[in-house]
């Protein structure tokens, strides 16, 4: 959800590359990264058309021609904007490389543009995207055709690197990584830009969180910051705080402010003014947490840098030590958990991490679910940062490609939805630090070049269900 300093994260760095691969930072020596389009062409000419509707769930195809090797690239089928992203490595033996572009195409359609597209280019180089044109064959009924787009407004905040954002019922917060932090009036749409100078521990402020009367709480680089409207205060370690590093704050059901710091984790209690600490002498795996999320069933739930998830279980006998649960792929090879970005506990119980797709867990069964960009057929990006919860049942998750739109098939639905929203869309930015909904439905996002504000049409995202192929 929020970006942080990864000066001690060496032991990440294969997985960040991991990450990013798709998008050629990792290509190596001899290999190729570039993407695809696929759209319909209402006026078969085989060009494309800015109003010319996409066509997802489109597979392709990458082809070493120079050594005749057949498909030794990859890319999943195209998303709800008909894109998808191409890879292929070709191991050893560098210079110049002749390799192909094709679709499969779908049931019901025909092409109007050439295909395989031949290209002979340099390992590394990027010569797309490749535009491929269908049209409708006769008799065969048309796509579900992509909702509209959704009125959005952006609006520039301190240095515009936004780390968090909450909505309260009458304001929206904005914190940046360096800038300070800012509220949005709702009531009157006038901002107001916070620094040091007004109130705050830090001007770096990684992470927000709200109580229902609009007080808020913020982490930041030099400890944790308390504001009700009228009155700042501020807390360090001087006053207990296990570390001033803050990398993220939640408040639980009992109203107790949680904090994860690089030296453990700490919990404020504003009913007793008192703090309570846990490090590894307590049990906690690993100190450097950078996420906190408190669950329905009172456990909270912390992301660490080197040892994955781990699990706090409310303990109900005094006296007794802490329970901890770990979970992680570096101690379960059948875990998928590694640095989960984020955490979010759902209504129904379930955790959802951001890492690198989506991981979900059950509490109940124990079961893990797993969506990344390879089982979605390319609709999910990797690179995911950030969950948030609509009240109709959906999921809004921010990645580092734009904004995903998750629609869970119900009411007898055939299959998910994954829609993607980017600065096509109106978004200031594809980089998406933070997502939050709003009170009246609107989504806001917080973005590397300032937050971003969308009002979707109301005909019903929740119900839209796009089909893979035209059968």
């Amino acid at each position: 959800m929020r970006p942080f300093s990864r000066k001690r994260l060496t032991a990440v760095a294969s997985l960040l590359c991991l990450v990013v691969l798709l998008n050629a930072c990792a290509i190596g020596d001899c290999g190729w990264g570039s993407s695809a389009k696929a759209w319909i062409d209402v006026n078969e000419n085989g060009i494309w058309d800015a109003d010319e509707p996409p066509l997802p769930g489109v597979k392709f195809w990458v082809d070493n021609t120079q050594a005749q090797h057949m498909n030794t690239g990859f890319g999943g089928k195209s998303n709800s904007k008909g894109e998808s992203t191409l890879f292929v490595g070709f191991g050893s033996g560098c210079g110049l490389i002749d390799y192909s572009v094709y679709p499969e195409i779908p049931t019901g359609y025909r092409l109007t543009t050439q295909s395989p597209l031949s290209v002979r280019g340099m390992p590394g180089a990027d010569y797309g995207p490749y535009f491929f044109g269908f049209t409708y064959l006769p008799g065969m009924p048309t796509a579900t055709p992509r909702p509209p787009a959704p009125a959005c407004t952006s609006y520039e905040v301190g240095n515009n690197k936004v780390s968090d954002l909450v909505v309260t019922a009458t304001s929206v917060w904005v914190t940046t990584d360096g800038g300070g932090a800012a509220k949005l009036d709702l009531r009157t749409n006038e901002w107001v830009t916070y620094t040091t100078r007004d109130g705050l521990a830090n001007d770096k402020v990684r992470a927000i969180d709200a109580k229902p009367d609009g007080s808020v709480w913020f982490g930041t680089d030099g400890g944790a910051t308390y504001y009700d409207g009228k009155i700042w205060r501020n807390y360090t370690s001087n006053e207990g705080l296990v570390s001033d590093n803050i990398y993220d704050v939640a408040l639980d059901s009992e109203d107790m402010v949680w904090f994860a710091t690089q030296h453990g984790i700490s919990r404020f209690d504003p009913h007793k003014n008192g703090w309570t600490n846990y490090t590894s002498i307590h049990g906690l795996p690993d100190e450097f947490v950078i996420r906190v999320a408190p669950a329905a069933d009172g456990s909270i739930w912390f992301t660490t840098v080197l040892k994955g998830v781990v699990r706090l279980m409310p303990n109900n006998q005094r006296g007794q030590p802490p329970k901890w649960l770990t979970y992680s792929r570096y101690t379960d090879p059948k875990n998928p958990l590694g640095l989960a970005e984020d955490i979010k506990t759902a209504s129904d119980g379930t955790v959802w991490f951001a890492y690198p797709g989506i991981t979900t867990f059950d509490p109940t069964s124990e079961t893990w679910t797993h969506y990344d960009y390879q089982n979605t057929d390319g609709a999910l990006p990797d690179g995911t940062a950030s969950i948030a919860f609509a009240p109709d049942g959906t999921v809004w998750i921010g990645t580092r490609a734009g904004a995903i739109h998750y629609i869970i098939a119900s009411n007898g639905g055939p299959f998910d939805t994954w829609l993607l929203f980017n600065t096509q869309d109106g978004l200031a930015s594809d980089r998406i630090a933070s997502v939050a909904v709003g009170s009246n439905g609107d989504i806001w996002f917080g973005t590397d070049k300032g937050a971003t504000r969308c009002i979707f049409p109301t005909s019903s995202l929740s119900s839209l269900i796009l089909p893979v192929v035209v059968a």
